[in-house]
């Protein structure tokens, strides 16, 4: 896990004018050109962005699914109290670990998460996927925080992942997810591990 510096969190990213927006790229993967679309969507109605210039998709280069990009204008903003983090995720495809994911993501970034995109896509030698946004993030106070985990199971490594994720608390931050293991009786198991308010 990344190691973060301890600094004042910031309380938003914002820009007054055009001149004041970078253009970003924001990427995701499916395993049909569909839902590729549909999850390049989704980041970017979480993130935020303007003059977006619509949806453009491939094959991905490990050649599995679909990768799809969607080039918008968003708020400028300077990485000097920020670090680049991956929300992890696991999932019985490629498309429920990249949602886990982005949900991990969209509930333990905080305000001020910004220049997000998926990434990793790559099979499990046990059948499942495993899955990661990945944002700039505003530091947090680490003394103020301790790493705690969310323990998930279910018959399946969705069900799994999705019990673990519903474990996290408004103020929560930079939750990640490990793959899921079979457990002996053929169910499933995974864990979240995030920084959470002493």
């Amino acid at each position: 896990m990344a190691a973060m510096v301890a600094t004042t969190t910031l309380t938003g990213v914002t820009a007054a004018s055009a001149a004041d927006t970078m253009n970003w790229v924001y990427r995701a993967y499916g395993s049909t050109v569909d839902k590729a679309v549909a999850a390049v969507q989704a980041l970017k109605a979480t993130y935020g962005g303007t003059r977006c210039a619509g949806v453009s998709a491939g094959g991905t280069p490990i050649g599995f699914g679909y990768e799809a990009g969607m080039s918008c204008q968003i708020p400028t903003f300077s990485t000097q109290n920020m670090l680049y983090w991956s929300f992890g995720a696991s999932g019985n495809t490629a498309d429920s670990a990249e949602a886990a994911a982005l949900e991990i993501a969209r509930k333990s970034g905080g305000p001020g998460t910004t220049m997000c995109s998926a990434f990793g896509d790559s099979i499990t030698v046990d059948g499942g996927f495993v899955m990661s946004i990945r944002c700039y993030v505003p530091k947090i106070d680490v003394d103020q925080y301790l790493l705690w985990p969310y323990l998930g199971a279910g018959t399946t490594i969705d069900s799994a992942m999705n019990s673990a994720v519903a474990g996290i608390g408004s103020g929560d931050r930079f939750c990640t997810g490990g793959r899921a293991t079979p457990t002996q009786d053929g169910n499933w198991k995974t864990g979240i591990q995030c920084y959470t308010p002493k």
